[in-house]
């Protein structure tokens, strides 16, 4: 049996000669269709209007990998709406051929419309690794003029800026508003909490922590006066012991009948001029019965004793408030007399049968202004523990009441925080706002303006061509393959032993004569026909599927 002989580098040199005819038609065709391709294409300029993350909102870029998308999305969403893209159209005067189909056109506009994203390479704080972020984005149009090319996106980029601060602008206004309404409603909880702190403090006003001073200081002073009055009061009973012996020793001694003939002297003198009911006429003969029997009335004229009274009333007033016990006690003695004199009472008749002295008479009278006094200390030094009581009373509920003012004080601060809190934040809102709408905070910055383009940005023909070239090559050989592989054709010694299994004694070279030239002649001036007859068809077929 024959050894296989293996295939090489002859024998694929062989195959391309034997199928050179359709290896060249196959690359001839492919670049014809390729170049066809690239001259039929439509010649599109496009100039970009790029965009980038203002510095005040790249944290937001890297905080947030979706912050630049969605704020992309929904101003593009905006942007590209009817009554924006009509003036445009319009005024650039694009699709004159769609001029009675203003949908159509923005439909159009909007189909060669771009919007892409840019990217950008950061360092990941957390991580400590790279990562990319959307950086921006870039507006492109697809035009076959380079004028409406660089035209269009300069139009779009400035709605994109006004329309971008418009929607911020309307919400930062909203965030305001809801900053407004809140501190709004805190300010009717504090007005709230301030009328029941005050109406707190009126009814504790004697018990709150600033009183307690006060509160002390009074109860020092009460004490002090208790004190006063007690030992005035022992003084007193010290003084009333002594003109109680002294009025004893004096009723003991006998009636006074010293200066008796001179005041009957008087008497006779007067009763020259005055009649008996004189007022001094009828006092000088009082006294003068006193002397002869030692009876003393301790009575008195009501209207002198109201008029006493008074007296000593307007001195109290001067030295104590209304409220002061001594002056009460005198405004009630007062009104006691008052009501006598109203009742026909003209005097008091009480009276002291004493011994006839006018020593007698004076220690009744130092005595009797010694028991009033001692009764009025007494009722003084009453009211005084009481008020010594109340204090103590006070001063026992302070902490309690100190306890609900605090925490009614400290809610009250509490909510005055998050009042001015608010307040704050409405005020940077609403200066948020107006920077946004001068311009000084836009979340993105133009930084490539749109320039009429020199040359169309695709399509890239030499490109197009080059790739047709290598794919027409690779045609080529795969058809050369598979024409050889259902090629059944018997060719040289090879296929004879791989047919028969023995090996050919001789090979009989091919004879090429002027027959087989002229066969193969014919065959490439047909196919060069056919091939120069189709490329007008398919550039007039490709020039109707692509426009």
């Amino acid at each position: 049996m024959a050894e296989e002989q293996a295939t090489g580098l002859s024998d694929y040199i062989a195959l391309m000669r034997r199928r050179r005819f359709p290896m060249v038609v196959t690359v001839v065709s492919g670049v014809l269709l390729a170049t066809l391709v690239a001259l039929v294409l439509p010649t599109v300029y496009n100039a970009p209007a790029e965009f980038r993350v203002s510095r005040t909102h790249m944290a937001d870029a890297q905080r947030n990998e979706d912050y630049v998308d969605e704020y992309v999305s929904n101003l593009t969403r905006d942007v590209m709406k009817q009554e924006r893209l009509q003036p445009i159209i319009g005024k650039l005067g694009l699709y004159p051929e769609f001029r009675d189909d203003p949908d159509r056109q923005v439909a159009l506009l909007k189909e060669d419309t771009h919007v892409d994203m840019v990217t950008q390479r950061i360092l990941d704080q957390d991580s400590g690794r790279e990562r990319e972020i959307y950086a921006g984005f870039t507006v492109t149009y697809d035009s076959p003029t380079p004028e409406a090319a660089a035209a269009v996106p300069a139009e779009l980029a400035g709605i994109m800026v006004e329309v971008g601060r418009q929607q911020r602008a309307e919400q930062a206004g909203r965030i305001a508003e809801v900053f407004n309404k809140q501190a709004t409603d805190y300010g009717n909880r504090i007005a709230g909490l301030e009328r029941k702190l005050a109406a707190f403090k009126e009814e504790n006003y004697a018990r709150l922590p600033d009183a307690a001073g006060l509160n002390a200081a009074a109860r020092e002073r009460t004490e002090e006066d208790i004190g006063r009055i007690e030992q005035e009061m022992r003084a007193l009973q010290q003084n009333r012991i002594f003109l109680q012996a002294q009025l004893n020793e004096a009723r003991s001694g006998g009636p006074d009948t010293s200066g008796l003939a001179e005041l009957q002297q008087r008497y006779q003198q007067m009763a020259q001029r005055y009649d008996p009911s004189h007022p001094d006429m009828v006092a000088l003969k009082r006294q003068m019965e006193a002397k002869r029997t030692g009876r003393y009335s301790t009575g008195g004229s009501l209207t002198a004793q109201l008029q006493n009274l008074r007296s000593t009333l307007a001195e109290s007033r001067q030295r104590y408030s209304e409220d002061h016990p001594d002056v009460r006690n005198l405004i009630r003695e007062i009104a006691s007399i008052e009501a006598r004199i109203a009742a026909g009472e003209k005097t008091d008749g009480t009276e002291i049968i004493d011994n006839t002295s006018s020593t007698v008479m004076q220690l009744q009278t130092q005595l009797n202004a010694n028991s009033a006094q001692m009764s009025s200390l007494a009722s003084r030094a009453a009211e005084l523990r009481g008020r010594l009581g109340s204090l103590d009373s006070r001063m026992r509920a302070a902490p309690e009441v100190q306890r609900e003012y605090d925490a009614l004080a400290k809610e009250i601060e509490l909510e005055r925080e998050k009042y001015s809190d608010l307040l704050r934040r409405e005020m940077d809102s609403r200066g948020e706002q107006s920077a946004i709408l001068a311009g000084a905070r836009d979340a993105f910055d133009l930084v490539h303006s749109p320039n009429v383009p020199n040359a169309p940005a695709k399509p890239r023909r030499l490109a197009i061509i080059l790739a047709g070239m290598v794919a027409a090559a690779m045609l080529a050989i795969g058809v050369a393959l598979l024409a050889e592989m259902i090629d059944g054709t018997v060719r040289g010694r090879r296929d004879i032993s791989e047919l028969l299994g023995v090996a050919p004694l001789a090979v009989i070279p091919e004879i090429r004569n002027s027959r087989l030239q002229a066969l193969r002649l014919r065959r490439a001036f047909a196919t060069t026909a056919a091939l120069l007859a189709a490329v007008p068809v398919m550039y007039l077929a490709l020039r109707g599927v692509l426009t």
